[in-house]
């Protein structure tokens, strides 16, 4: 539905006129604002993908995680 509504409003602004057309550049910076809101939404699922809730974690686990690691306790 998305794209479907940007292809129209490109369509909608090919025949465009100072009168009908708010700034010369708005095809262009509505297509922009589109573009960077779905690479705002794909890394927003990535980062949830990979730091969300998962329920408990080891403190191992937390720290691998973030890229650390947790040394050896002794008698383990």
């Amino acid at each position: 539905p998305l794209i479907r509504y940007i292809a129209n409003e490109f369509k909608r602004h090919q025949a465009t006129q100072e009168i009908n057309c708010k700034a010369q550049n708005e095809a262009s910076y509505l297509a922009s604002t589109y573009l960077s809101y779905l690479t705002s939404c794909q890394k927003h699922q990535s980062l949830i993908d990979t730091y969300g809730a998962k329920g408990e974690r080891t403190t191992k686990q937390a720290a691998r995680l973030v890229g650390l690691d947790v040394p050896d306790t002794p008698g383990q």
